[in-house]
């Protein structure tokens, strides 16, 4: 284990689940310690750390204090799949380099930022008030509305709230500023305050708000955007909401460019844009309400989808209705937020009877996430756009905005709908998936297996998929790579055997909330799977989700259009060598599409594989021309025990993928599997070194692409 000492200056900390996080920038040493060894390194942006539980809070830092910390080195990790949430981008955004945990605080200098540190402990204040007032799971959503503090919401609520569409009522943005803003400053003009002591005092506020709540890049445009709003009359301006946006933009740019990468970004600003630019163009002749709200969601939805789909790769079919309901009600969650929370630092128990509005409405939310999650369609696997796509969709938009500009004529409800037209046009474009022959990917699942493939005609194949090392490789890896991929059907599973490095990931799609958006058709095992504990917790799995189990033996055939499968290993009274090994009854099986032939091997031993030999030389004369295949997905994650020269030999593929995890306690793959590769001119790939292998051909040409390189 690295232990990195660190001098900087602390910014922001906050509780997290357990222990406090406390954020260093400004950089002035950095030494990183393994053993006897010591190298100063150049000094990152940002450092984030976490401290140890024997830190009490009167050792944590002050902020603004220049301190110096020692704990455990933790680099942020790329994705290594498609899909997979990209950890070290999305600190880098926010300036930080890379983590230090179970830090412990060395020296802390005397000199600190009053004004911060009294704004935070206003914050933890104001936190246990709501604590105290109101139940659990109410006063971690009106944390995170009023304060800015999301560490307390539950997984599985702020899952539902993403699914549905509705995850930015609990961001600090634009409705919240402008109402706690504008209130404050429509109070004092009432009251007959000078119009500019009342503008700089809201301004004051609101700044100092987005000091204690640690502001982000849409309360910070929020924020930015109010004060134009406020200062324009007492500058004798007049305030457009396109020109504050375009300012807000280019200040948070200039402090951070790589902002345009960040979906909170890009979704904040999109918005306000949607409503700002095109709902004037798009709005009916209407006076309805709901018709004028439906329109701003329309025009919100066209404007962002393409963000959605970049970072999601799904869309929330009833969210356009959903936010119908939601938003009106969220001036009386954030008001009756206000009220509590201020009645709260006095009466503490009228504050929880205050907050009884909420509790209601915040169930009424809860309630309409899960009836539309039981909804058919309502989660739309769109998958990954091309960047082209994403240009040209908006390119389309743009074009049309310009048209319409310029349009002298009178503007009626046709001409509105043709408008609609010309976006339908736009997302032809942007959901347009070509596809030619086969895609298989071997994912990155750690020291696992895990590899899934796409047909031609739009099927989904998966075999296996599970670790032994990484924890929740479904909700983590498998599901947002289906979800890139655009697939939301599962054809077959093939399950080679059921050792959980095989099928945690396959468990957790079965069992999550999440996983219920996808279709699996069916589970194919061997004949000879061991009936065992995990086989009767599989059964009970697929019998829980309506999927039905089949089974193969030695010479069954699967086909799926022009994919053909063909087992190869083992029969149906296969009995291991050594009793209850299922390594030794994996499923070997023999992929063919036209001529690109595969073979997929499980964790099937030397053993196994001499008999799937001898059951190809039998196969060969019925339905197999030849047993050369191009490609092999390597045995047992590359141990000795598999792979043997013999089987090397007869086989002579072109190349292989090795599935095994960073830096695994097993020496995986051996040294003795990786010369029989080189022996047999074996162009071989690891995961543990390029994350996931994707292998795209046609039947004839083969391409092969390394997501990255470690």
């Amino acid at each position: 284990m690295v232990t990195g000492k660190v001098t900087g200056k602390g910014v922001r900390k906050q509780y997290g689940e357990e222990v406090p996080c406390f954020y260093l920038e400004e950089i002035s040493s950095l030494m990183l310690v393994d053993g006897d060894f010591k190298e100063e390194r150049v000094l990152p942006e940002g450092v984030l750390c976490t401290l140890s539980g024997e830190n009490t809070a009167v050792d944590i830092p002050k902020l603004g204090s220049f301190c110096r910390l020692r704990g455990n080195v933790k680099l942020f990790e790329p994705a290594t799949n498609p899909g997979e949430f990209d950890a070290k981008e999305y600190y880098r955004i926010l300036h930080l380099d890379f983590q230090l945990q179970k830090v412990q605080v060395q020296a802390s200098g005397e000199n600190y930022n009053r004004l911060q540190e009294k704004l935070y402990h206003i914050n933890q204040y104001f936190q246990n008030i709501l604590d105290d007032c109101l139940p659990e799971t109410d006063a971690a959503v009106m944390k995170a509305m009023l304060l800015g503090e999301k560490q307390g919401l539950s997984t599985e609520l702020k899952s539902l709230y993403q699914q549905n569409g509705i995850i930015h009522i609990l961001a600090i943005s634009g409705l919240h500023i402008s109402m706690m803003g504008m209130g404050l400053f429509q109070v004092m003009k009432k009251c007959r305050i000078p119009l500019c002591i009342a503008a700089f005092f809201s301004i004051v506020c609101m700044l100092l708000y987005g000091m204690m709540i640690g502001a982000g890049s849409s309360s910070n445009r929020a924020i930015f955007m109010f004060c134009l709003h406020v200062a324009a009359p007492v500058l004798g301006r007049t305030y457009d909401m396109c020109t504050a946006l375009a300012l807000s933009a280019m200040w948070l740019l200039l402090e951070q460019p790589l902002y345009l990468k960040h979906s909170g970004f890009l979704f904040s600003f999109g918005a306000v844009a949607a409503i700002g630019v095109f709902l004037p163009l798009f709005r009916f002749e209407s006076k309805h309400s709901l018709l004028e709200g439906f329109s701003a969601g329309l025009c919100i939805a066209a404007v962002t989808l393409p963000i959605h789909i970049q970072f999601y790769y799904t869309f929330p079919l009833y969210s356009l209705i959903l936010n119908l309901l939601v938003i009106p009600l969220m001036s009386v969650v954030l008001l009756d937020g206000i009220v509590c929370l201020s009645v709260g630092v006095f009466l503490p128990a009228v504050a929880g009877v205050i907050g009884l509005p909420n509790h209601f409405i915040l169930t009424f939310y809860e309630s309409l996430c899960l009836l539309c999650s039981r909804l058919p369609f309502h989660t739309l696997i769109l998958g990954h756009a091309e960047k082209w796509q994403v240009i040209a969709y908006y390119v389309m938009l743009i074009g049309l905005l310009w048209t319409l500009k310029v349009e002298k004529q009178a503007v009626d409800n046709k001409r509105r709908i043709s408008r609609w037209l010309v976006i339908l046009a736009a997302l032809c474009v942007l959901l347009f998936r070509p596809s030619s022959g086969i895609n298989i990917t071997v994912l990155d699942v750690g020291q696992g297996d895990g590899t899934c493939i796409e047909t031609e005609a739009g099927h989904g194949i998966l075999i296996d998929c599970g670790s032994s090392d990484e924890k929740k490789i479904g909700i983590y890896k498998l599901i947002p790579f289906l979800k890139y991929s655009g697939i939301h059907t599962l054809d077959v599973v093939f399950l080679s055997h059921l050792d959980a490095d095989h099928t945690s990931g396959i468990k957790e799609l079965l069992e999550s909330e999440e996983g219920r958006i996808f279709r699996v058709k069916k589970i194919i095992l061997a004949k000879a799977v061991l009936k065992d504990e995990a086989y009767e917790e599989l059964c009970t799995l697929a019998s829980a989700n309506n999927i039905p189990i089949f089974y193969m033996e030695t010479g069954d055939v699967y086909r799926l259009n022009d994919v053909t499968f063909t087992c190869l290993h083992p029969t149906a009274e296969y009995e291991p060598p050594v009793a209850d090994d299922r390594n030794a009854a994996s499923l070997i099986l023999q992929m063919d599409y036209y001529e690109f032939n595969a073979l997929f091997t499980g964790d099937a031993d030397a053993g196994g594989e001499a008999l799937a030999v001898a059951a190809a030389e039998q196969i060969r004369g019925k339905e197999q021309k030849s047993v050369t295949i191009e490609y092999l997905k390597t045995g047992h994650h590359g141990s000795s025990t598999a792979s043997s020269e013999f089987f090397m030999e007869y086989l002579q593929p072109v190349f292989a993928t090795i599935s095994c995890g960073y830096q695994n306690r097993y020496g995986h793959p051996h040294k003795t599997v990786l010369d029989h590769m080189e022996k047999y001119s074996v162009a071989y790939f690891r995961t543990d070194e390029s994350g996931a292998i994707r292998i795209e051909t046609n039947g004839k040409k083969i391409k092969i692409k390394r997501y990255l390189e470690r």
